[in-house]
């Protein structure tokens, strides 16, 4: 009992002083240093917001597609080739399809609504459609992926993070702490670097 409250201890003595090394690097707004403000809470919380940085650095990924893919190509050149990628959008409506005709035609004269309007939408994502183009012979394919909130074509790749000096270093994360008084968004000024 006595080796893990001493464990606590010693690790909560360096979140703490991780966190003091963190604040002082952070620009906020005016580029002011977060020592100055009132609203920050003391040490014993300074674990709890570790968590959330950790967190959100975790989970701010989204998905991203190069703007070219080599791939197979089902036209006439029956090989692999380079296609070009794009999001597929849904066109506009005919006007003349069977189903609107059939539906505008019931609902001429009086009488309302005649035909359900679906109003129990669940899902919060659709699923993306990529659309590729053979640079060769233009034949197109498309190619359905999972579900996501944010898709982006032609993105920053991800960098690893090289330690400076050894040690763990965090480059250019947004960091939102929660605290008392509302949110507070800022970006490091700096490489950070801790032991």
């Amino acid at each position: 009992i006595v080796s893990i409250a001493l464990l606590i201890v010693v690790n909560r003595i360096l979140l703490a002083k991780f966190l003091r090394s963190l604040y002082s690097r952070l620009v906020v707004g005016s580029c002011k240093s977060l020592r100055d403000r009132s609203t920050l809470r003391r040490d014993k919380d300074y674990d709890c917001q570790l968590i959330v940085f950790f967190i959100l650095c975790v989970c701010a990924c989204q998905v991203n597609v190069p703007k070219q893919r080599r791939t197979f190509c089902k036209g006439k050149c029956k090989k692999h080739t380079l296609h070009k990628v794009t999001q597929y959008k849904k066109g506009k409506d005919s006007l003349y399809a069977q189903g609107k005709r059939r539906y505008d035609r019931k609902q001429r004269g009086y009488g309302g609504q005649t035909k359900p309007i679906f109003r129990k939408k669940a899902k919060t994502t659709k699923k993306i459609v990529l659309r590729m183009e053979c640079t060769e012979c233009k034949n197109r394919k498309q190619l359905p992926i999972k579900r996501c909130k944010h898709f982006e074509i032609g993105g920053d790749k991800k960098r690893k993070v090289r330690p400076i000096r050894g040690d763990v270093a965090c480059t250019s994360c947004c960091i939102v702490y929660c605290l008392n008084r509302g949110a507070i968004y800022g970006h490091l000024a700096e490489p950070l670097a801790f032991s």
